[in-house]
Order: structure tokens, then C-alpha cells, then sequence
């Protein structure tokens, strides 16, 4: 009895190893494909604004430190945050209707 409770018991656990695995691997997966779109939204905005973003969002850079290495104000990267997240929005939009489409065709 003891044998069977055993292998009962690894069976279940193997189980739920294996959920937790597969949920483990949807979720990092969904980040993955959440970090690349970003970052391809990120390169695909006018001007000077994939720099400055990826500067200021993905590498941390101060306000300040970007003023100067940019040579702008800080209310000009204010201004430049607006059109980088009105821009993102748009790219983000697409995809969503993008998603959409596909989803329904």
C-alpha cells in the first residue's frame, strides 16, 4: 500500500510540476513577446525620440543627464515624452486591431 500511495503521490506531483512548468513558459513567453514589441515601438518612433526614450526608459537616464546629452531642456523632453507616448499609443492601437483582425478572420 505504501508502494502505491508512492507512485500515486509522484504521478501527482509530476502533474503539477508540469502545469506549473507550462504556465511558467506562457507567462515568460508573453513577457518576451511583450519586451520585443516595445522595443521594436520604441525604434519605430520619429525623430530623435527612439534615443532619447531608450536613453531615458530602458537605460534609466536621469532628466538631467539627458538635457545635457542631448542639449534640450527639460520641458523639451517633456514635450518629447507626450509625443513618444502619443506615438506608442498609435503603434499599440495597430497591434491591438492588428490582433483583432486576425483573431476574428
Amino acid at each position: 500500500r505504501t508502494g502505491k500511495t508512492a507512485v500515486y503521490y509522484r504521478k501527482v506531483a509530476e502533474s503539477m510540476n508540469d502545469d506549473w512548468y507550462d504556465y511558467t513558459f506562457r507567462k515568460y513567453q508573453y513577457v518576451k513577446e511583450e519586451i520585443e514589441f516595445f522595443e521594436y515601438a520604441v525604434s519605430r518612433l520619429s525623430g530623435r525620440l527612439p534615443e532619447v526614450i531608450r536613453d531615458m526608459v530602458v537605460n534609466g537616464m536621469q532628466w538631467k543627464e539627458a538635457a545635457a546629452k542631448y542639449a534640450v531642456s527639460e520641458a523639451m523632453l517633456t514635450k518629447y515624452r507626450r509625443k513618444a507616448l502619443s506615438e506608442l499609443a498609435a503603434l499599440y492601437e495597430g497591434r491591438a486591431k492588428h490582433t483583432e483582425d486576425y483573431l476574428l478572420s
